[in-house]
């Protein structure tokens, strides 16, 4: 008799702790600012960004986000710069490993602009701390392969 009522006891739980199983979809990672949920990803961005007047990496803005949208171009070679990818660590405390992705679009409606690595860091076979041009209203993505190492990719 005990033991069917302990046996019911059990299977009363079981059936109550399924009822109330919390089902969780998407993931979220602090150090990856994104969330993914549903089939969509929904990543950081920053729109109306002025390039750096005069240009070079010393005082390139630095780009935190995902996306990053530079509308302001106000003479060529203005410059934005990628955060550190792998090894080391961003001012603001990000590491961004292999494969983290930066897009940067030049909104500007006429001037070129330059985007660096970080320092130390290269952008694809180019010395270390050589800037590659985004002409304006173009776009490139920048992917991080390997500690300190940016591929990118044309846009449009």
């Amino acid at each position: 008799m005990l033991k069917r009522l302990l046996l019911s006891i059990l299977a009363a739980a079981a059936i109550l702790g399924a009822a109330h199983a919390v089902n969780i979809t998407g993931t979220t990672t602090v150090s990856q600012n994104s969330v993914d949920s549903v089939g969509f990803t929904q990543l950081s961005v920053t729109n109306a960004i002025t390039a750096a007047a005069g240009g070079g990496q010393t005082n390139a803005v630095l780009l935190n986000s995902a996306y990053n949208r530079v509308t302001v171009v106000a003479t060529a070679a203005d410059s934005v710069k990628l955060p550190f990818c792998g090894a080391n660590t961003s001012p603001n405390g990000l590491t961004l490993g292999p494969g983290t992705q930066v897009w940067v679009i030049n909104a500007d409606a006429s001037d070129s602009m330059n985007v660096f690595p970080n320092t130390g860091d290269v952008i694809n076979l180019l010395s270390a701390n050589a800037a590659i041009a985004v002409a304006a209203t173009q776009a490139k993505i920048f992917t991080c392969v390997a500690a300190g190492t940016w591929q990118s990719i044309n846009g449009t």
